[in-house]
């Protein structure tokens, strides 16, 4: 008998070395351990032997489902094929685990058709864990925002998908919300191996190298802000590059709303600049530049982080000469700001403050 056209393609990729070298007993073991992998994968279990098949198969509301379990013959299938595969661990696997036995071409054959079986029965099943309903679930507009809604979705990804379901967030990333993104990719992250987590972040720097929507770039650095000095350092470079480009357009409206730029900029100000940000003075640069535009939104933009970062970072003899001119520009925005007799500033501007002239708005204009 060949038995490779017996049996289905993914069993013979598991028993095949072992069976063609006439290594009977090992080829068997390989099959069941193929059972077991393709058990835990659908169940989300990490268990093994026995107490893995009655906790995936066993019970009113099995993990995993060979049919709809509606009738008593239905019933009968998913009781009978469980026990099964109780007697192909308990009598055929523990044996030739434990004890010394050698098991003969026909032998071998006769179990591993068994096998076979069983795993054409598990093939068409249905487990708990499927990657799009878990995407799905981060997508749902109803998703709750909490540690313990994370942790309960988190726990039903069997550990042989969370790197193959990491894979999938990366892909969508710019289809889920941000918020939801962030807390499931974190819990997630934290359970992989390390080496898969070097993977991934290999992955996004990989991404962030050539990314152009700003958008997506926000998003692969949000995921990856915990780690971001594990993110190769060009693409930590390239990417904050591209943020402080966004400076010059980045506005604040008199109404107090943000335009896209300015609240992806803030996002990152607020982020990176606590962390390890690379361009931390060129950042600073930036955002001093924007003090002497003729645009009042720019200037507000500026002036929102003023307290927070400029006066914290800047050194005096670059932020008084970029607060004067703005100043001597008729900014309102700098002018109304500093204009507080305790404002730690207002004693060296004193001069600047008193020879001010507002820039005319089109409301002041005579006509």
């Amino acid at each position: 008998m060949n038995l490779k056209d017996k049996v289905n393609q993914k069993l013979w990729d598991a028993i095949k070395a072992n069976f063609v070298n006439e290594k009977y007993k090992e080829s068997i073991l390989d099959a069941i351990q193929l059972v077991g992998d393709i058990i835990r994968e659908k169940s989300g279990l990490d268990s093994d032997g026995n107490i893995l098949i009655g906790s995936a198969l066993g019970g009113s509301n099995p993990k995993i489902k060979l049919n709809r379990l509606n009738t008593d013959t239905e019933k009968n299938i998913q009781k009978g094929t469980e026990a099964i595969l109780r007697g192909i661990y308990s009598s055929i696997r523990n044996p030739r685990s434990h004890t010394k036995i050698e098991d003969s071409e026909d032998e071998a054959i006769e179990i591993i058709l068994l096998i076979n079986f069983v795993l054409r029965r598990l093939d068409d099943s249905k487990g708990t864990y499927s990657i799009d309903l878990f995407i799905n679930q981060v997508k749902d507009e109803d998703f709750v925002r909490t540690k313990k809604y994370v942790d309960i979705i988190i726990s039903k990804v069997p550990s042989s998908k969370r790197l193959e379901t990491s894979l999938k967030l990366l892909e969508e990333i710019n289809e889920l919300p941000p918020h939801n993104l962030n807390l499931v990719w974190n819990a997630i992250f934290k359970k992989l191996k390390k080496e898969d987590q070097n993977s991934l972040l290999s992955l996004i720097s990989e991404k962030l190298r050539s990314e152009s929507d700003i958008g997506v770039a926000k998003s692969l650095v949000s995921i990856s802000e915990d780690y971001w000095d594990r993110i190769d350092e060009d693409s930590r470079l390239r990417i904050e590059n591209k943020f402080l480009k966004t400076i010059s357009k980045a506005e604040i409206y008199a109404n107090g709303k943000y335009n896209t730029q300015a609240a992806i900029i803030t996002w990152v100000i607020e982020i990176l600049y606590k962390k390890d940000f690379s361009l931390k003075q060129e950042l600073i640069n930036e955002l001093l530049k924007n003090l002497t535009s003729e645009d009042e939104d720019r200037v507000r933009f500026s002036m929102d982080l003023f307290g927070d970062y400029l006066t914290q970072e800047a050194k005096e003899e670059k932020l008084l000469p970029a607060i004067k001119k703005g100043l001597k520009n008729g900014s309102r925005t700098i002018k109304d700001y500093l204009d507080n007799p305790l404002h730690p500033l207002n004693s060296k501007l004193k001069k600047d403050l008193s020879e001010f002239t507002p820039t005319l708005e089109v409301e002041d204009l005579p006509f």
